[in-house]
Parts: C-alpha cells; sequence; structure tokens
C-alpha cells in the first residue's frame, strides 16, 4: 500500500489519449494557440484534466396566432443558453403537448445542435416546455417552465372567450355548465326540496355536473379558469324561488347551445352539444313541470325576457352568446372578454 506522502503515478496527471488526441488535432488542423487548444482538449494550462463546468439551459418562444384549424405554430430559441467552458453540443426538447415539430431536416429529424425549434401545437392551452442542454465533456443543464399558447385563460383579469375557435366555442359553454352545476351542488346542499321533487333535481344536478366534467376533460389546459358564482340573490329556502332561477338558467341554457350550434366547425363537437342540448331542454320541461304542473308546458312565457321559449315555427329560441353571457352575469363574480362570432 502506497504511503501518504507517496507522489501520484505519472499517468494520474497525463491527459488521456482521447485529450491529446483532442490537442493535436486543435493545434495542427485549427491553427489555434496552445492555451486554446488545451481547453477544447478539456486540459488545463498545464496539460492536466480540467474540471467541467456545466453549462446552463435558457429559452424564449414566440407564438403565432390561432390559424383555422386551431392550431398554433411556436418557434422557440435556446440560445440563450451557455457553457462557459466551451459550447452547447446538443438541444433536446419536450413541448409538453399534442402537436409536432416542423423543423425537420431532410432525414425527418430535428437538428439537435441548432438551439432553434418550431412546434405546432394541436390546441391552444398551457403546457409545461422542458429543455435539455449538454456540452461536448457530458456536462447537462435543465430547464422547465410553463408557456401560454393561443387564446388561453391565463387566470388574471376578465375571462377570454374566443368564439373564432371550436375551443372557444367550448369554453363558452363550459362557463355556463359551471354556473348551473354549482347551482343545483347548491340546492341540494340546502335541501330545498323533498321527495318526487328533490329526485328530478338530484337527476338535472347529476347530469350537468356531468356536462362540466366532459368539457373541462375536452378542453384540458385550453380550459378557462373555474368560476365564482354569485347566489346571493337566490333565496334557497323557497322552492318557488329557487324552481324561477333554475328555469332561467336552463331556458338560458338551451338558447346559448341553439345560438352558438353554427359557430361549430367541428362535426364531433356539433354532434356532442346536440347531445347535450337536447338533456337541457328536457330539464327546463322538468323545471316547469314542477313549478306549474302541466300548465304552459312548453311554450309558456318562461324565457328571459318574458317571450315563449318555444316561437310560433315550432323552434326553441336561438341567443347571441354575448347576450346570453350578459344575462348569466349576474350569477357570475368574473367578467368576459367576448371575441368573435
Amino acid at each position: 500500500m502506497a504511503s501518504p506522502d507517496a507522489s501520484p503515478s505519472h499517468e494520474s496527471l497525463s491527459p488521456s489519449p482521447s485529450s491529446r488526441r483532442r490537442f493535436l488535432q486543435a493545434v495542427v488542423g485549427g491553427g489555434a494557440t496552445a492555451g486554446a487548444a488545451l481547453s477544447a482538449a478539456g486540459c488545463d494550462s498545464a496539460g492536466g484534466i480540467a474540471e467541467n463546468e456545466s453549462p446552463t439551459a435558457s429559452f424564449s418562444h414566440e407564438a403565432g396566432e390561432v390559424s383555422d384549424d386551431g392550431t398554433v405554430m411556436v418557434t422557440f430559441d435556446a440560445s440563450g443558453s451557455e457553457d462557459p467552458d466551451g459550447n452547447i453540443a446538443n438541444y433536446s426538447w419536450d413541448f409538453g403537448g399534442p402537436g409536432e415539430r416542423v423543423d425537420l431536416g431532410e432525414d425527418g429529424q430535428p437538428d439537435s445542435s441548432s438551439p432553434t425549434a418550431e412546434f405546432q401545437y394541436e390546441r391552444s392551452g398551457v403546457y409545461e416546455v422542458r429543455l435539455v442542454v449538454s456540452d461536448p465533456r457530458g456536462g447537462v443543464a435543465r430547464t422547465t417552465r410553463e408557456i401560454a399558447v393561443g387564446n388561453v385563460d391565463t387566470g388574471e383579469g376578465d375571462v377570454p372567450i374566443d368564439l373564432s375557435t371550436d375551443l372557444g366555442v367550448l369554453n363558452y359553454a363550459y362557463a355556463l355548465e359551471q354556473l348551473e352545476a354549482a347551482f343545483y351542488a347548491r340546492v341540494m346542499e340546502e335541501g330545498t326540496f323533498s321527495g318526487s321533487d328533490e329526485a328530478v333535481i338530484s337527476d338535472i344536478a347529476a347530469h350537468e355536473d356531468i356536462h362540466r366534467l366532459t368539457l373541462e376533460a375536452t378542453l384540458q389546459s385550453a380550459a378557462i379558469r373555474d368560476l365564482t358564482p354569485n347566489f346571493s340573490d337566490v333565496n334557497f329556502s323557497s322552492a318557488s324561488n329557487v324552481l324561477a332561477t333554475a328555469q332561467t338558467f336552463e331556458t338560458l341554457g338551451v338558447s346559448a347551445y341553439n345560438g352558438a350550434a353554427d359557430l361549430l366547425s367541428s362535426g364531433a363537437f356539433l354532434g356532442a352539444a346536440g347531445s347535450i342540448v337536447s338533456v337541457e331542454a328536457r330539464h327546463a320541461a322538468a323545471v316547469r313541470d314542477l313549478t306549474d304542473p302541466l300548465e304552459n308546458f312548453f311554450s309558456g312565457p318562461f324565457a328571459i325576457d318574458g317571450a315563449p321559449a318555444i316561437d310560433d315555427d315550432g323552434l326553441y329560441e336561438a341567443r347571441d352568446p354575448r347576450e346570453v353571457l350578459d344575462a348569466a352575469a349576474p350569477y357570475i363574480e368574473e367578467s368576459f372578454d367576448v371575441q368573435g362570432g
């Protein structure tokens, strides 16, 4: 066993063969100074193995406009990443959402040595993007952050509703379903009804919550924030007052879906909306029956402005989204910024 004072072996101080080779290549092939060549070879000024300094990872992004099909192109730039004792050799991205990378080479693969990348997201949303950079000697750095892409609710200011896209229309429906689900949950909590009336309201409450959850799952990270209901003007100890409010919401909901149908371009979304509105119409009829059994059952003056819900042509009213949100405004704390439509 060597004594503590023993000198280290020659091999422990000498650069590895690969380091010597990089040194010679740097001097002979590139005309570099000896100091620069040593650094490129991973050696210190004395010819020993230099300690590698890890790089740092950083990126910026710029999102384009939402296209007609709802996709959004985003350009990423990681040129702010640095390596103190060399250069970044590799950039690896995880864009955190559905879509495809478009800056591909002839071989169909991205250039991992390029600090820039382009990714086309399938839809608006908030995505967690991860960048990993590495230097030629194996040093690695990572950074992760959330980015908002397209027309999304950041949780600050007015709630954005963009009626020019299918996801925006779904968010409009999601806002109304949030309101209805919160209302019926409160009714059940307060115990306003009993017996067969309670059974009807319980079914409606379950349906509205399913509608809310379905839209939330469809929208994913593009969903607007959880809204704050305001039921201060509702007397939950009065069955008649609760039913009048329920009738307002149900009539409003049906007219909202009818009025937004032509804003949807996806046949799948349109079919889903048609399924929901048919259930909402049954709710409206059920609430009317509880309010005034078998009187004005189909076309009584239960619309928001007192007009018949079903017109002389046998068609249920269709209301403009802005008109609907204005009617719902007293029951929601947040304000809306409606665009398009």
